[in-house]
């Protein structure tokens, strides 16, 4: 596997640049994002500092059945530790992607 991880302080989308990067595999970090792309094209912002905003793209060789279920493990796995970490806070998750 042949994955790189880029970081900028500022872009876009995260998504978007991932796009626009001829990579196999990549993960495209941002400590703020101010054209986010949300479901039914709903744009959003990000508060600098105070999100994950990350995008990964992998080319697995496994069904989609599959990708449903490392989806909900990785999920499951930031919910569970960040639990570990944040007091008294509920976390969500607002699937597919996101953990509130």
């Amino acid at each position: 596997m042949n994955k790189k991880i880029i970081k900028y302080p500022i872009c876009e989308s995260t998504n978007k640049t991932i796009k626009k990067i001829k990579k196999k595999e990549i993960i495209i970090m941002s400590d703020f994002q101010y054209n986010g792309k949300g479901k039914l094209n709903n744009a959003w912002k990000s508060e600098p500092y105070k999100n994950l905003t990350f995008s990964i793209l992998l080319k697995p060789n496994f069904t989609i059945k599959k990708v449903f279920n490392i989806n909900a493990i990785i999920l499951i796995s930031i919910k569970k530790t960040l639990s570990k970490y944040i007091n008294g806070k509920k976390i969500k998750i607002k699937w597919p992607n996101d953990v509130y």
